[in-house]
């Protein structure tokens, strides 16, 4: 089953489907065997230990404490903790839970390799509205108990952050308001498409935005992931976002007044072997380094007095700018961005999102232009970057 498929599968089944448990498109999906004998065993064992699986979910995942049903003979979670429940409540204080939680699905739908299956869970507080009568507008006050567009946006953002490069892809459908299992809950399904998929049986094809079905329901992030797996907005945040992976030894693609460079922490050298591997490039094709400043490639080389002054007229007169200086590389860089040659090209990128990354990071950043590459984010200088 392609991604294109499933989209379609989602969008199509409709929320009194789901409600009505089967007859939807969602069946198509199903579990393997495996999964649903353990699904059907978990659940045995649920119903002996738990209330219901209400209380299940409000313990394992939100953390609320548990007491022992003296009626039922199970555990049940405590609903309105009081300060007892937690040693940093504070006198008089009920503890805080959080209201969302996203956790990978102990139970997934049909995954295709390199599909996962995530759940984020949203409590309630009061009576919940029936399917019938929810509206699509996360705006309405009314319908508070529905998961929002905000709310989704905060969990897309937390997978791409520990995700990673691993992230290519997300897809969402909401279920209904509440189950009728789990009444104080709403919950919505979230499927991440990462790199295993592509190596799989599946083809590298462009994305789909929801395609094969028109349901307000279907949400999916407009990213190709046969060219990036994250994009990051072109501001403050996503600039320290892209030095935060930079310093981690990730790559990102970022622009210059040439070309938009593939760039990697420049004394790291795993890092930068990862450029070589990304973009299935010799080893004996070097890469050039960029700096924030002149004062910056200093650490870089080793150079006599003359040489030195050579360079600082050169350097004063064209940075930035598009003039890669090539000079004998110090110790501290790694022979693979030299290949072996023991000479680097350095340069100050003339490009004002550039600049802002190298000094967002602190560090040089070896580079090489960027190709379409399934390793890397990108960083756009309009509306959004990766």
């Amino acid at each position: 089953m392609d991604w294109d498929t499933l989209a379609e599968i989602i969008a199509s089944a409709s929320g009194e489907e789901r409600a009505a448990g089967g007859g939807s498109r969602l069946a198509e999906l199903g579990r393997s065997a495996a999964q649903h004998d353990g699904y059907v065993a978990d659940m045995k064992t649920m119903r002996v230990e738990w209330v219901s699986v209400g209380d299940y979910v409000l313990v394992t995942k939100f953390g609320l404490p548990e007491e022992h049903d003296e009626d039922t003979g199970r555990r049940r979670a405590i609903r309105t903790a009081h300060s007892s429940a937690g040693s940093d409540a504070g006198a008089g204080r009920a503890p805080q839970y959080p209201s969302t939680v996203l956790a990978l699905n102990e139970y997934p739908y049909y995954l295709c390799d390199g599909i996962l299956h995530f759940v984020l869970w949203k409590r309630t507080d009061g009576p919940t509205t029936d399917t019938a009568t929810a509206t699509t507008s996360d705006s309405d006050s009314s319908h508070t108990h529905l998961i929002t567009a905000e709310e989704t946006a905060a969990a897309f953002e937390q997978l791409h952050a520990v995700l990673g490069r691993r992230c290519l892809q997300l897809l969402s459908w909401t279920s209904p308001p509440a189950l009728r299992s789990v009444p104080e809950l709403a919950h919505l399904h979230i499927l991440v498409r990462t790199p295993e998929y592509l190596s799989g049986q599946h083809s590298n094809s462009s994305s789909s935005s929801g395609s094969g079905g028109s349901s307000s329901r279907l949400r999916t992030t407009d990213v190709d992931p046969s060219h990036v797996h994250l994009l990051l907005p072109s501001t403050a945040r996503g600039l320290s976002s892209a030095a935060a992976r930079l310093r981690s030894g990730g790559l990102v693609a970022f622009p210059t007044e040439t070309v938009y460079g593939l760039g990697a922490h420049a004394l790291d050298e795993a890092a930068v072997l990862n450029v070589f591997a990304a973009k299935g490039r010799p080893l004996t094709d070097p890469l050039i380094v960029h700096v924030h400043g002149r004062a910056h490639a200093d650490p870089l080389m080793d150079l006599t007095p003359a040489e030195l002054a050579i360079f600082n007229i050169l350097a004063s007169k064209f940075w930035p700018g598009p003039l890669t200086l090539i000079v004998k590389a110090s110790k501290k860089v790694p022979p693979a961005i030299t290949a072996h040659t023991g000479f680097v090209g350095i340069r100050v990128p003339k490009h004002d999102l550039a600049l802002a990354l190298l000094a967002e990071c602190s560090i040089p950043i070896a580079g090489t232009p960027y190709v379409s590459c399934p390793m890397c984010c990108v960083l756009r200088a309009v509306c959004c970057v990766l």
